[in-house]
């Protein structure tokens, strides 16, 4: 039953995506927030953005109405409704800092501080590293004081790693997809069902987004789909490590995401680089 659970639910989320997109599309048209090309975007004309809309509903649809059917199927939830209140709540805060964005365009500085409040708000929640397993002798190490800058960072990593490679078409959904998959291949190892359920909605969620992304893409999933992404694939890895107690769990995206987290790295340093080099005082090089 629990493997049709993860299959239907990853056909349904598929699907409701799928017939989401082309009204989200509409939507973006017609209040013009479009995705410009230039050195990041390389594509030949301006493209309608904002396409994480799509996953962002068609995830907790059905999340909601799976774990409700469950309930009434099996009298038993798949996953505390709790959870889905906590990764709505997170979700729906760096959905709506991606669509200010997505539209306006803010300030790096701006964006980077409501990523910190979502962040501090999901260690609230109780999301957190505790501890991370050493890979020499199989022994926890416990973060201490370490453990709410330790979290913060991890979700500023993975959430801007998928951010900074969303620029050709496919490239953010696809590289998330193969990620996910490991995912729930980890999770079903380290037999996390609540892993498995909300990997499979997500991948669901993305797949019928995909259709319409796919080169040459119709829509973006800007940068509303970027954080999103980004976002619950840091709290996934993260929930992983905390019911299994071990470095797999989060060494699974960093492996995954190798190559866009360098790029990631490397366009720090560059910008960072320039910066430095053109800053007059210490103020500005640390903020740079």
């Amino acid at each position: 039953m629990t493997v049709l659970l993860f299959v239907l639910s990853f056909f349904f989320a598929t699907a409701v995506s799928y017939t989401l997109t082309p009204f989200v599309r509409k939507i973006t048209l017609h209040f013009k927030v479009m995705d410009i090309p230039g050195e990041r975007n390389p594509h030949g004309k301006a493209k309608p953005t904002m396409g994480g809309i799509a996953m962002f509903i068609s995830f907790f649809v059905v999340a909601l109405i799976a774990n409700l059917g469950h309930y009434a199927w099996r009298g038993q939830w798949v996953v505390e409704n709790t959870t889905i209140f906590h990764l709505l709540v997170g979700s729906t805060l760096v959905v709506a800092i991606g669509i200010i964005d997505d539209k306006y365009r803010i300030n790096y500085k701006l964006k980077l501080a409501g990523e910190v409040v979502v962040a501090l708000l999901m260690v609230s929640f109780g999301y957190r590293i505790f501890a991370i397993t050493s890979p020499f002798n199989g022994q926890a190490v416990h973060l201490g004081w370490l453990v709410i800058p330790v979290t913060i960072l991890w979700y500023l990593f993975i959430v801007n790693a998928i951010n900074l490679i969303d620029g050709i078409d496919g490239l953010a959904a696809g590289i998330s997809l193969i990620a996910l998959g490991t995912i729930f291949l980890v999770a079903t190892y380290l037999k996390n069902i609540e892993v498995r359920f909300f990997t499979a909605i997500l991948a669901g969620s993305v797949t019928g987004f995909f259709r319409y992304n796919f080169s040459p893409a119709s829509i973006f999933m800007g940068d509303t789909g970027s954080l999103f992404l980004g976002f619950l694939l840091a709290i996934l890895s993260l929930k992983g490590a905390q019911k299994s107690s071990t470095a797999v769990a989060l060494a699974t995206p960093i492996v995954i995401l190798g190559l866009p987290i360098l790029d990631s790295t490397l366009a720090v340093v560059r910008r960072w680089s320039s910066e430095w080099a053109s800053s007059r005082s210490l103020t500005e090089r640390f903020f740079s």
